[in-house]
């Protein structure tokens, strides 16, 4: 799996967007691939960006998140016999204290087109709770939305260690067209840029992360413009 570096950046006001350039080398594709991203809402009537995925001919839309690792897919929205379960269990944990868990698979994934053709994921069978807020588990676990409206996370984070299952999947598509991205998140017109070229980040002016020499995050644009992201907003 390619290690991208991250580079954070806000592209609207008030609205972030997030642009991933790798360390390696650059993608073979040769141009951008611009992919629609939806606005949808929780219960409580917050924004949620979601991104349509397709796994065995059936597409799922599921919800972006920039703040964990991985793809995670309820196995009520995967078709049957299009996905290998390993029998590895896999399990994602959330800042909110609710577990994802379930069991590894493999499959044939595709994003704005582009499929990464044997693609490590999880399919979701149950949401519980971390032990750490286990005295309320069943109140939380009514009020949570976990990843609704939508029927799994695609999460795009690559800062820390994932766990063994599930790393952002963008790296791995064809024609390594995922290894860098950007994420436009201003909510009535939001897209993923898959493989954007030089100039589409060139606007930017990039500092040091502490404690993760390979992540720059700008302060502003170079027109001025301030930098409002905060980690897991999308």
């Amino acid at each position: 799996m390619l290690r991208p570096r991250r580079i954070l950046a806000a592209l609207g006001a008030g609205l972030a967007s997030i642009a991933l350039a790798s360390a390696a080398q650059p993608p073979r594709a040769s141009t951008p691939v611009v992919v629609p991203l939806y606005a949808g809402r929780t219960s409580s009537g917050g924004p949620r960006l979601g991104i349509d995925v397709t796994l065995g001919g059936r597409t799922s839309r599921l919800l972006l998140d920039s703040g964990s690792s991985g793809l995670r897919i309820h196995a009520a929205a995967i078709p049957d016999g299009t996905a290998r379960r390993t029998g590895r269990p896999a399990r994602g944990l959330f800042v909110s204290g609710l577990v994802a868990e379930g069991e590894e698979a493999l499959g044939s994934v595709s994003i704005g087109g582009v499929e990464a053709p044997e693609l490590t994921f999880q399919i979701v069978d149950r949401i519980g709770c971390a032990a750490r807020i286990a005295a309320y588990c069943s109140e939380l676990l009514a009020a949570n939305d976990m990843f609704a409206p939508y029927a799994g996370v695609l999460g795009i984070d690559a800062v820390g260690v994932p766990d063994r299952c599930c790393v952002n999947p963008l790296p791995e598509l064809a024609g390594g067209i995922g290894r860098r991205f950007i994420v436009h998140a201003a909510l009535p017109n939001p897209t993923l840029t898959l493989n954007p070229d030089d100039a589409m980040l060139s606007g930017f002016t990039m500092l040091n992360v502490p404690g993760h020499a390979a992540v720059r995050m700008p302060a502003a644009r170079r027109d001025g413009t301030k930098k409002t992201m905060r980690r897991g907003d999308l």
